[in-house]
């Protein structure tokens, strides 16, 4: 999974099931949030 900085992560992560695993990504462009910071 990765995202953009600029998106409302927020509303987005409470669609998701939260009993799943996820793996987390950086995309490459400028702006991709950085897989740590989804992460946490």
């Amino acid at each position: 999974m990765g995202v953009v900085r600029d998106k409302d992560l927020g509303k987005m992560l409470d669609l998701f099931p939260k009993n799943a695993n996820y793996y987390f990504a950086n995309l490459d462009i400028p702006r991709g949030l950085e897989a740590k910071d989804l992460q946490a």
